[in-house]
């Protein structure tokens, strides 16, 4: 005989004796709270605040920033010549591994679901500490155009944006919730 239970759904009922229901959650309510909240999450990677506000030690009177920015986008100088010129680090590299990072955003995300990586916020962070992993890699292989000879004399190597490392090693992620 079918008996409805408390929620409408039809159970199988053994006669007379009453109906035995059982309910199980086969892990639908973890996944519910590892997902939650996650439109409101997001990871970047760059230059950011904190270490971007500290003075360069190379130039004078700049911040990390300043010097990021005049990379990342290219500068002028006083008589209309680029200089620095654009070495982007951060947009380019983007543009370029658009598809690699999709992929591994959704491998993350598919591992979120699934409970190998307890929250969204620990799969960003995974994604963070690989992204400045890649665009430190793309900066060592050396980013063109190829310094002037002038430049290479004064640093002493042929990589652009390495000098004493503290470009490179200013490079981060932050994961933002809300």
């Amino acid at each position: 005989m079918a008996v409805r239970d408390s929620s409408g759904r039809f159970v199988k009922g053994s006669g007379g004796g009453g109906v035995k229901i059982r309910d199980v959650d086969r892990g639908a309510k973890a996944m519910l709270e590892r997902i939650a909240g996650a439109t409101l999450t997001n990871v970047t990677v760059g230059v950011h605040e904190a270490e971007g506000g500290e003075a360069h030690d190379e130039a004078d009177g700049l911040t990390i920033l300043d010097v990021a920015t005049m990379h990342e986008f290219g500068g002028t100088d006083e008589d209309g010549n680029e200089s620095p010129p654009r070495r982007s680090f951060i947009g380019d590299w983007a543009d370029e591994a658009e598809q690699e990072n999709k992929s591994d955003l959704r491998k993350i995300s598919q591992a979120v679901i699934k409970g190998k990586v307890p929250s969204l916020e620990q799969g960003l962070e995974r994604f963070g500490v690989l992204a400045v992993a890649k665009v430190q890699a793309r900066i060592r292989s050396g980013i063109a155009p190829e310094l002037a000879d002038s430049t290479k004399a004064q640093k002493g190597s042929s990589t652009p944006l390495i000098s004493g490392g503290q470009l490179l090693g200013s490079i981060t992620h932050v994961v933002k919730k809300g």
